[in-house]
C-alpha cells in the first residue's frame, strides 16, 4: 500500500491521522518471532507486542521511503473529515489494492500502535543481527520489486 501510494500520488490529500505513531516491523522479524513462538511451553498463553527498532507516523514512512526509491519528497496535505472506510475505498480506487484487504489496514491507523512492552525477550531473544530499520526493510522490499 505505502509503494503504490508513494508512486502514484505525489500529493496526496490524506486523513489527520496519519500523523499517528507506529511501529513497524520487517517481515522476516515477524516471521523469525512466529517460528520461535511455536515451541513456547503451552504455559505461556498470552500474547507480546512485537515491533521494529523505528516509532514513525505513516506520514514519515511515506517520506522515508520515497527517498529510499529515489523520488521526490511527497506532499500530504492532512484533513480532518477523512473516515477511515472513505479512504479505504480511496486506496482501493487508487492502488491495486482491493478496498476489503485496505479497509483493515487504514482502519488500523487511527489508532497509534507501538509496542507497550517487548517481554516476548524473556522468552526469544531479538534475532542475532538485531531487528531490521525500517529504511533497512523498505530498501529490501523495493530491491525484491525491481527484481
Amino acid at each position: 500500500m505505502l509503494h503504490h501510494l508513494s508512486h502514484r500520488l505525489p500529493l496526496m490529500i490524506a486523513p489527520k491521522w496519519l500523523r499517528n505513531r507506529i511501529q513497524p516491523i520487517g517481515i522476516d522479524d515477524v516471521v523469525y518471532y512466529l517460528v520461535r513462538s511455536a515451541s513456547l511451553p503451552p504455559e505461556v498463553d498470552r500474547a507480546f507486542d512485537i515491533g521494529g527498532p523505528d516509532v514513525l507516523t505513516y506520514s514519515q514512512m511515506i517520506q522515508r521511503y520515497t527517498r529510499i526509491a529515489r523520488m521526490r519528497p511527497r506532499v500530504i496535505v492532512p484533513v480532518p473529515v477523512f473516515t477511515p472506510t472513505l479512504a479505504s475505498y480511496w486506496v482501493g480506487l487508487v492502488t491495486p489494492i482491493d478496498a476489503g484487504l485496505a479497509r483493515p489496514l487504514v482502519g488500523s491507523l487511527v489508532h497509534e500502535v507501538v509496542c507497550g512492552e517487548h517481554d516476548i525477550a524473556e522468552y526469544i531473544p531479538d534475532p542475532p543481527d538485531g531487528l531490521v530499520s525500517f529504511d533497512d526493510a523498505a530498501a529490501e522490499a523495493l530491491a525484491e520489486l525491481e527484481d
